[in-house]
């Protein structure tokens, strides 16, 4: 799987653009979900949006499009219209859409994929039948390939997918207060981050890449703290755990110019039976969480917690957030379970609201509804040791015949 790597930058707490050949990432996803960042290519006539995608193929790789109601990466190859149930999402960016024509490839063109022979297939978009289709370009081709209706149609004029040239940097002007992670965890690595108590801003660290999390830099000015909170759970649970890394001065927003010092690992934690993972230092034995560890506490009642247990034998999609902070949505697996808790610290056994709803549908449609799921005291953030009264279930609501989804303890 190729993969950009992935470079966040901050600056007054808030998330910047960055060149977007640090940004673009494709991302695993299966069945028409989409992440809340993926890239979008257009629209069907009525105005849902589609979403850039890419999918196997003969030994190759094709660009196309997805939506919920979709249940897959649709795309064309052979003059037919394709569609995977697993497939990848191009999230990230910033890119533009350059015009083009007759198979014509602008400079920096994003590469979406290849053919089975080993040719390069750019991204692109074309009108039709009143909306905008994203699919797959090479100058043999002629123009832009697109999927509708179970066929494959070469569009001439269209719009190509291209990265945004990175602004020269200034000496003078040009510097960031950085800290670099790496993800030798061997597994995707869900975050988050904030400087000085700002808003918490959540991302995903690839498999074996490294991101920047940077904010910009006058020189005379005060370093802001910067807290970075992991899911440390390899479990399939939630197990969300501070960690305070200090940020050193760089010019650019890039891993490659951050001092040494500024450099930390994404680690499986030793003597734990591969369960948790951890920050590290580069060259140091271990970091110290700003919280207690998982399984570790020092208080019998420790989180606030409500575990969600998938029992409807297919995946489901949720939304949750915590206070005031914007809706995540999520998919979960069968069989999985995903852990809501709150570390109560060594203050009042309080936490901010919880907001959850589930999409009930189960045809690929968006039924979203609000359930209410009151969390109880634990000693542990892991699902395995919340207590009963803790515990729900997704399941198929009897007398609908398998069309939707409920919660129920």
């Amino acid at each position: 799987m190729s993969i950009w790597k992935a470079v966040i930058v901050v600056s007054a707490g808030c998330l910047l653009a960055a060149p977007a050949r640090a940004e673009l990432a494709w991302v695993p996803a299966r069945d028409g979900f989409a992440p809340q960042n993926a890239v979008v290519g257009g629209n069907e006539s009525n105005g849902e949006r589609l979403y850039v995608c890419r999918a196997a193929h003969n030994g190759g790789f094709h660009p196309g499009k997805v939506r919920a109601a979709f249940k897959g990466c649709y795309f064309g190859a052979g003059g037919a219209e394709h569609a995977a149930p697993s497939y990848e999402v191009l999230v990230g960016g910033p890119a533009v859409w350059v015009p083009a024509q007759d198979g014509a490839v602008p400079p920096n063109a994003v590469r979406g994929g290849r053919e089975g022979s080993g040719e390069t297939l750019f991204i692109c978009r074309a009108s039709f039948e009143g909306g905008i289709h994203s699919g797959k370009l090479r100058p043999a081709f002629r123009g832009c390939n697109i999927s509708y209706a179970r066929k494959e149609h070469t569009v001439h004029q269209y719009q190509v997918l291209a990265l945004q040239p990175a602004a020269p940097a200034n000496p003078n002007t040009a510097q960031f207060d950085c800290a670099c992670l790496h993800n030798r965890a061997g597994r995707w690595v869900p975050f988050e981050y904030a400087w000085s108590g700002g808003k918490l801003q959540g991302s995903t660290l690839p498999v074996d890449q490294q991101v920047a999390i940077c904010q910009a830099f006058a020189p005379g000015t005060m370093f802001r703290e910067l807290k970075v909170r992991i899911d440390r759970s390899n479990t399939g649970g939630a197990a969300y755990t501070d960690y305070a890394i200090k940020s050193y001065v760089s010019q650019t927003k890039s891993c490659s110019s951050v001092p040494a010092q500024g450099h930390y690992d994404v680690e499986v934690q030793p003597g734990t039976n591969d369960q948790f993972i951890r920050i590290a230092h580069r060259g140091t034995a271990s970091a110290v969480p700003a919280t207690p560890a998982p399984g570790t506490v020092p208080s019998q009642a420790a989180f606030g917690c409500a575990c969600v247990n998938n029992g409807a034998g297919q995946p489901v999609q949720f939304r949750f957030k915590w206070g005031n902070v914007p809706f995540k949505t999520l998919t979960l697996d069968p069989g999985m379970v995903y852990a809501f808790c709150w570390p109560y610290g060594t203050g009042a056994h309080a936490s901010p609201p919880l907001e959850f709803m589930l999409n009930r549908a189960t045809d690929g449609s968006a039924a979203f509804t609000d359930y209410a799921l009151p969390r109880v005291q634990s000693p542990t953030n892991q699902c395995s040791g919340v207590p009963k009264a803790g515990q729900y279930w997704v399941r198929f609501q009897p007398g609908t015949n398998n069309q939707f989804l409920h919660v129920t303890k």
